[in-house]
């Protein structure tokens, strides 16, 4: 008895590219959607016709995975807050070559 391709086969993904229409302009945009059977309606700006508008989903691309984003790792050394209550970014110092 060979479990092979049992074993070596590919589990479904979690999400699936799907693409959405306009009601209005026609106007296509794509998403990234759970896997489930029920269409995608979403009230999403149209710049064609400069309004809010219902978008419905038309068909599925594929199975996709959702790009894994890494967590910033840390402030380097030029980090500083501007004052004392602002968000935590980072700006970097600049020197000025002239001096």
């Amino acid at each position: 008895m060979h479990l092979t391709p049992t074993l070596l086969a590919k589990s479904k993904s979690k999400h699936a590219l799907v693409m959405l229409k306009s009601v209005m302009s026609g106007r296509k945009l794509y998403l990234f959607k759970e896997r489930n059977p029920e269409k995608l309606e979403v009230l999403h700006y149209d710049p064609h016709i400069d309004t809010d508008t219902i978008y419905q989903e038309v068909k599925r691309i594929r199975s996709a995975e959702l790009p894994s984003y890494t967590p910033f790792p840390g402030y380097t050394k030029g980090y500083k807050k501007v004052y004392d209550n602002a968000p935590d970014v980072y700006i970097p110092t600049l020197k000025n070559k002239l001096d």
